[in-house]
């Protein structure tokens, strides 16, 4: 289905101030298509936001710029003047986004063929995983009548709430059930965030099947959709009963242990690479309360997340194919949130953005020179008015992450800023990324032995790396918050920017010297990194804002190779890899989209469909 949609409409922020944001932006469209109809025509058409995003490029004109979908536009002009906006690309046609409901109505069309594909009960598909890509895999083939039999090694989203109060209350840590391990995946314990840098239509449908479920409307269209980590509990806890309703199977605190393979030589998984030996998938091995199990599988998303180490351990003994991909590690740094909405919103109008959009965000990054060599340092999975957490889930290791919940109300935001570390900066072992990494966080943990994050505050781990005329001359092109001309002419925000930072991490937190925590490359890049994202946002890097340390799981430092047509695994007949875990994705939104991709594939294999078919019914039309 085709919609006619008009954009961009720039409405600016003092228009909104004055009539409010519905009113000031039915003036903007009336008085767009006043030129090409008549205003009692305008005036009769009726629209929904598509997309809302703000723009302060220029101080006197800043405002939110919105693309609309407008509804009933043929029912008011007949087709030749239709014809002519659209040539003048005054109107544009566009693809309607995904709708669940529609979708799923499509999906229900499979179940006589998918029951008559499960007559054999060894053919049940199985799902490995229930993060974001584990959930959505299972959402879609449940919905096609798969039944669906899906195996996670954590407990249900409920008792894991649980577990992880108890760290941070404690600092007891369950190795199964933590911020990593159960229901939801790490997405359960972050920021809700949705925002991904990945193009693909079925993003709507991921964004439409969470509203579906409880999620706020307002995700559709925002431009950094969130839901909050409070939020997104409960709405997962649906998507479970949904897939239950639908004929599928979820079994908890049960881990995969093992895959059965037969060797298939001179067979190929389907795709490119069909001179190599493969295997075919004929049953999984798994535990759970300590007791094995096999079970009959021919077919299997694997969804595992970046934390599930064995998993990567398993597949290698098994031979199947994975290579060592770029990864990045840092800290978190944490500033006052009141200082970042000061420097990002400005201070006329901060009271109403951050009323129309929240706590204000960032994104940074930049290029330094190190050792002779250039490194990108940059933020990532920034939590407005946030925490710091323990992304742990091995004994004696630490590691930290970021979490926001729905309002955003904390004192502190805080993200991670990260320097790349390149695969070939570690060797040709493939599993020399994941050994830096725990390496790392087991140093972490000794330094303050328990469970307490090491901090330190930005002026001193850039003295840790830099002194004498060295530092002198580092900070003189690149100053310290405080020294900024731009925070030094607002009194205010200068005295934010020199307030201690008091860190949110649980259960506590220890000031430690972080300078030899990474090797010198690594920390030399950081340093250097923070004072030249400070000279992007002037808050950034104070001399009081703290290191939380150590921020090692942004993605997975190795990729479970696949066949780019198929989403098969390169060596292994009916393995579907998928996901964070996988090395595909990096977030909630472009997870979830990897696990609908693996689960239509798996659909278009097991029932014969046609290469071009859809999960889309829209397209179906």
């Amino acid at each position: 289905m085709q919609i006619y949609v008009i954009g961009p409409i720039k409405v600016t922020l003092s228009k909104i101030r004055d009539l409010g944001e519905t009113a000031a932006l039915r003036s903007e469209f009336e008085r767009n298509l006043g030129t090409c109809m008549p205003l009692a025509t305008a005036k009769k058409l009726e629209y929904k936001i598509l997309k809302r995003s703000l723009d302060l490029r220029q101080k006197m004109q800043a405002g939110f710029v919105y693309k609309l979908a407008i509804n009933n536009l043929s029912d008011f002009l007949p087709l030749p003047r239709l014809q002519r906006l659209l040539s003048k690309k005054i109107i544009q046609i566009e693809k309607a986004n995904y709708v669940w409901p529609e979708t799923l109505q499509n999906l229900r069309t499979l179940r006589p063929a998918s029951q008559k594909y499960l007559e054999n009960e060894n053919k049940r598909p199985v799902v490995v995983g229930f993060g974001p890509a584990g959930i959505f895999a299972a959402l879609i083939l449940a919905a096609a009548g798969m039944r669906p039999l899906v195996l996670e090694r954590g407990k249900k989203v409920e008792q894991r709430i649980e577990d992880f109060a108890l760290f941070q209350k404690k600092g007891i840590l369950q190795e199964e059930s933590n911020a990593q391990f159960g229901e939801g995946g790490a997405g359960c314990f972050s920021d809700g965030k949705l925002g991904t840098r990945i193009k693909d239509d079925l993003l709507s449908l991921v964004l439409d099947i969470l509203v579906y479920y409880g999620a706020d409307p307002s995700i559709l269209w925002r431009q950094n959709p969130h839901i909050g980590t409070d939020k997104l509990r409960p709405l997962i806890k649906k998507i479970r009963e949904a897939i239950i309703d639908l004929g599928g199977e979820i079994q908890f605190q049960t881990k995969l242990s093992d895959l059965q393979l037969l060797p298939l030589k001179n067979a190929a998984a389907g795709g490119e690479n069909d001179s190599q030996e493969v295997y075919k998938l004929i049953g999984l091995e798994t535990v759970s309360a300590g007791t094995k199990r096999n079970i009959a599988c021919e077919q299997l998303i694997l969804a595992p997340g970046h934390s599930a180490r064995d998993i990567y351990h398993m597949l290698a003994q098994k031979k199947q194919s994975m290579s060592a991909k770029p990864f990045a590690v840092g800290f978190r740094i944490e500033q006052k949130q009141k200082a970042v909405n000061r420097v990002q919103y400005g201070k006329e109008n901060e009271l109403m953005l951050c009323e129309m959009l929240g706590p204000a965000e960032y994104h940074l990054a930049c290029k330094v020179q190190v050792q002779g060599e250039e490194r990108r340092v940059y933020t990532f999975c920034m939590c407005p008015g946030g925490e710091v957490i323990s992304g742990t889930s091995e004994k004696e290791s630490l590691c930290v992450n970021g979490m926001s919940y729905h309002a955003r109300s904390g004192e502190n935001a805080n993200a991670a800023v990260i320097c790349a570390v390149n695969a070939g900066d570690l060797g040709d072992d493939l599993f020399a990324g994941l050994k830096f990494q725990e390496r790392i966080e087991r140093a972490a943990y000794k330094l303050t032995a328990s469970y307490a994050a090491p901090y330190c505050t930005v002026e001193d781990f850039v003295k840790s790396q830099y002194s004498g005329e060295e530092y002198e001359r580092i900070i003189a092109a690149a100053p310290y918050a405080e020294e900024r001309n731009e925070v030094k002419a607002d009194q205010e925000l200068k005295s934010w920017c020199e307030e201690k930072v008091q860190v949110s991490y649980l259960p506590q937190a220890e000031k430690c010297n972080l300078g030899h925590l990474y090797p010198p490359l690594v920390s030399r890049a950081l340093a250097l990194g923070i004072l030249q994202l400070n000279q992007q946002m002037a808050c950034f890097a104070a001399r009081k804002s703290t290191l939380i340390a150590p921020e090692t799981r942004t993605s997975a430092p190795i990729r479970i190779e696949r066949d780019k047509k198929t989403m098969l695994a390169e060596k292994c007949v009916g393995l579907y890899p998928c996901g964070e875990g996988a090395g595909y994705a990096g977030g909630i939104s472009s997870a979830a989209v990897d696990g609908i991709k693996a689960a239509q594939k798996m659909l278009q294999s097991l029932l014969n469909l046609a290469d071009d078919w859809t999960i889309n019914y829209n397209e179906r039309e």
